[in-house]
């Protein structure tokens, strides 16, 4: 019959469909974790003061308004500062430690930079190495 044939190749079609939406969503999760290694990797690589300057660069994309980066040197703790508004008027002001190493930051560590926090701070630890327990 002519309708079974239609019927079996749509049928066909639909399998052949839904195993190619598998196969493409196992793909995709893989290529994923491959791209959040990769730019891991990346980011571990890069010179510090890179790191730094893109981390900057990102806060002023979600509309901060950075008014100092930290030159290379000693810094206090503080690497950027950075502000809701243009002209520095309103709080919270930004302070953020940035350290681009494979080791994970210490209670110590985050304690040293909370020092250096106000009371209408707000801070910002940005580490590739992650943070100890």
């Amino acid at each position: 019959d002519g309708n079974a044939a239609e019927v079996a190749a749509a049928v066909s079609a639909v399998d052949d469909a839904d195993n190619n939406a598998k196969a493409a969503s196992v793909t995709f999760e893989e290529a994923e974790e491959q791209a959040w290694a990769e730019v891991s990797q990346y980011l571990r690589a890069m010179n510090p003061y890179d790191f730094q300057d893109l981390v900057a660069d990102l806060l002023r994309a979600m509309s901060y308004h950075v008014t100092w980066v930290s030159p290379p040197g000693k810094d206090g703790g503080v690497d950027i500062l950075a502000w809701p508004d243009a002209l520095g008027t309103r709080p919270p002001r930004i302070k953020v430690q940035v350290k681009r190493q494979q080791q994970a930051v210490s209670v110590e560590g985050l304690r040293s930079f909370m020092a250096v926090l106000g009371d209408d701070d707000v801070g910002l630890f940005v580490c590739t190495g992650g943070f100890t327990k």
